[in-house]
């Protein structure tokens, strides 16, 4: 006989992280980046506006404090438009665009899922063609001459538009009026996008509070700014999981970690009227000292990854089998301790990064025949299936914004018997009926990507980021210890906030070389910048440090382009200042060199040609290091991809060229004599012997190798391009 839904014994546990960094700039107040506005109009107002139509479901939304904060910020009368650096390009005419304005405009406003949010769009798709996929790597002024005003005004139109998710499109008639008329947008039609877009973010904390309200949904937090907890507490817990890991300077400050989680705590419930039994810690990365800090606040609940349990200890159990992810359990630490449950991580990442591509019902058949199969294999066994992931980021991979997929897991969990073996619950209420009856006495220190901290500690560009951290908040604890040193408490605070933000763990997330995303440089620039605040609000200067890029990609401000035709003499050293000054050149930020040896290696490379040659230069920080067993391996691609190569050997010496063929592999081409190494490297290279001509564009980057292994790269992210030169170019189109 099969059981009511209240008296199954299996239940699911969805968990929807909502979470955005901050992206308003320190200095102004003002937002760079719009993704609070954009995922509220997509994400986070269907996620709720589908669960309250479902009275019978049950599940956790965790909202982080730093987007409740600026989500509020949003909603506060009067919105300055221009507070939105998106939205203030998006409302201006464009017949008073600067061109810079509308190079930016042309630049970023298809940041989106072009599969899903610009392909089905014919206008859309129609700009992005005309744009083309590497507009970084034209001229300004060419890329905008392609763009009519017309053009303009579509793209700042279905840039917002698109993002609007299915119940904008639906409960907003002029959303729905817009999509369907699909181009020839009007500055009223852009208004009236941008309107609606800021009268739903002014619903979502009611409607959150409402779900929670009639039982739909538990609602939780997290500490303030999203900060990997373990490592605020100290960076060397991230040995335990990872023992030869190289680590920056120790930082390990408690009570950074204590006032994240009681600040987060508290603004949530001044905010949303609910103080969170549960906290999901951020990336569910969690230690045994986290333990003590979460029960001091009233915490009565967390979760994690299922590897992090497998990975800990349970009180008086043997090794003889794998813990069960299916139930809760009490996790100790020095007398403190705190109900814990482990999600399923293959059920979270179908959702996460597999079904998106999947026809809805299908999907959504197939996740419902995974929890019957955990139903079935656990029999009568109380079973917590915790299904916990990002819940605003998957949808722009789903076609429809994954509401067929969520109508019908939600649709059988709430539809009575023989579809599905589970019940729907919150994590919360599941723990209060059954309260965990084993001990983790040795938590594992871990997150859930590879229970381990390897994304946000160890690479050589996180570590930089720790290290300026540790300054700043030595500068602040030095003012602290002074009294203040006359700053002012509201001063204080501020800087405070600042240095909170920066421990967040957005910024750790995109240094180094795990995830990729076009958008390093203003992460980059916001993380130091909130730094820099730190030193700023208490009347000091902020130490040089904080200037220079962590990520490494070649940026504009670093790349000085050629001016003019140049003739050196190739032989490795400068016979004369005038014979590069007309060359375009690249700086390596010092503090970004790669090192070999104990001793950095590029500090500057310059590039320039006359009109048949072009001409490679680049300078070390210790000329002693073309005494080592190294190589240049120069890689510039046209039409053709070649690879020219040498040892760094002084004296003047020959290159061997390469033709890069279809298998990837290079073919030797021939040789030339035109390389020079002494206090300099640099060499030359016929534009014909590249199968250059005069206007065609190709870009280039530099590698300094050993035994034939890369060991750095310059830019270390991107690409330097340039143009072919005729005999009367003034100015090059160039980008890094």
């Amino acid at each position: 006989m099969k059981r009511s839904r209240s008296q199954r014994t299996a239940h699911v546990a969805f968990l929807w992280h909502m979470h955005q960094p901050s992206y308003k700039d320190p200095k102004t107040g003002d937002f760079l980046l719009p993704f609070v506005r954009l995922h509220s109009a997509k994400g986070y107002y269907d996620m709720v506006r589908l669960a309250l139509e479902y009275p019978e479901m049950r599940m956790n939304v965790n909202l982080v404090p730093s987007l409740i904060s600026q989500i509020v910020d949003y909603t506060e009368e009067p919105f300055d438009p221009k507070k939105d650096v998106y939205i203030d390009l998006t409302l201006k005419n464009p017949a008073d665009l600067t061109l810079q304005e509308k190079v930016f405009i042309i630049r970023n406003f298809f940041m989106n899922r072009w599969e899903t949010q610009v392909n089905p769009y014919p206008r859309y798709r129609e700009l992005l063609i005309i744009r083309g996929n590497n507009p970084d790597g034209e001229n300004p002024e060419t890329l905008a001459s392609r763009f009519s005003e017309r053009d303009i005004t579509d793209l700042q139109a279905l840039f917002n538009l698109t993002w609007c998710g299915y119940f904008m499109r639906r409960q907003y008639e002029e959303i729905g009026r817009l999509l369907k008329k699909g181009r020839d947008f009007t500055e009223e039609d852009k208004r009236a996008i941008i309107e609606a877009q800021i009268d739903v973010m002014k619903k979502l904390i009611p409607l959150y509070k409402r779900a929670s309200d009639e039982g739909i949904v538990e609602l939780t937090t997290s500490p303030y700014y999203h900060p990997i907890l373990p490592l605020l507490i100290d960076t060397e817990s991230a040995r335990r999981a990872m023992p030869d890991v190289s680590l920056p300077g120790r930082f390990s400050n408690v009570e950074d970690a204590r006032g994240q989680v009681e600040l987060g705590l508290r603004y949530f419930e001044e905010q949303v009227g609910i103080r969170p039994r549960g906290v999901w810690p951020p990336e569910g990365s969690v230690s045994p000292e986290v333990i003590p800090i979460m029960k001091s606040f009233g915490v009565e609940w967390t979760a994690t990854d299922q590897d992090v349990l497998f990975h800990s200890h349970i009180e008086g159990s043997g090794e003889e089998k794998r813990p069960d992810i299916y139930t809760p359990y009490i996790a100790a630490h020095e007398g403190s301790s705190v109900n814990i449950v482990f999600r399923d991580r293959r059920l979270s990442d179908l959702i996460g990064f597999s079904y998106a591509s999947n026809d809805p019902k299908r999907a959504a058949a197939d996740f419902i025949r995974q929890i019957n199969r955990i139903v079935e294999k656990r029999g009568d066994a109380p079973t917590l299936i915790s299904v916990i992931l990002d819940g605003e980021n998957p949808w722009e991979g789903y076609m429809d914004g994954g509401e067929g997929f969520l109508r019908g897991i939600y649709g059988a969990l709430t539809g009575g018997e023989g579809k599905i073996l589970a019940a729907p619950t919150t994590i919360g209420d599941y723990i209060d009926r059954n309260p965990p009856a084993k001990t983790i006495d040795r938590l594992h220190s871990g997150s859930w990507i590879n229970h381990n901290f390897g994304v946000w500690i160890g690479h050589p560009e996180d570590n930089r980021g720790w290290d300026m951290v540790s300054l700043a908040r030595k500068h602040l604890v030095e003012i602290e210890e002074k009294g203040g040193a006359g700053v002012s408490p509201d001063s204080l605070k501020a800087a405070g906030d600042a240095l909170y933000t920066a421990e967040g763990s957005d910024w750790f997330w995109w240094f180094g070389d795990d995830f990729h995303t076009d958008l390093t440089d203003e992460f980059d620039s916001l993380f130091r910048e909130n730094l820099k605040s730190v030193f700023r609000l208490t009347g000091v200067e902020p130490p040089d440090i904080l200037s220079y890029p962590i990520s490494g990609k070649a940026r504009e401000f670093d790349v000085i382009p050629p001016v003019g035709f140049i003739e050196p003499n190739i032989n490795g050293e400068i016979d004369d200042f005038y014979e590069w000054a007309d060359a375009g050149k690249y700086e390596c930020n010092p503090i970004m060199g790669t090192m070999f040896g104990g001793k950095s290696i590029v500090e500057s490379l310059y590039f320039g040609f006359s009109v048949d040659d072009l001409y490679i230069r680049f300078d070390v920080a210790d000329p002693d290091l073309f005494d080592e067993e190294l190589g240049a391996a120069f890689y510039v691609r046209g039409e053709r991809s070649f690879r020219i190569e040498f040892p760094l050997r002084r004296g003047v010496g020959k290159y061997t060229l390469s033709s890069r063929i279809d298998d990837g592999q290079y073919e030797k081409r021939g040789e030339a004599d035109t390389v020079g190494v002494d206090s300099v490297a640099e060499f030359s290279v016929k534009f014909s012997a590249l199968g250059l001509k005069e206007g065609d564009p190709f870009d280039f980057y530099l590698k300094i190798t050993t035994d034939g292994i890369g060991l750095a790269r310059y830019p270390r992210r991107g690409v330097l391009a340039l143009r072919v030169p005729g005999e009367d170019f003034e100015m090059i189109n160039w980008s890094a």
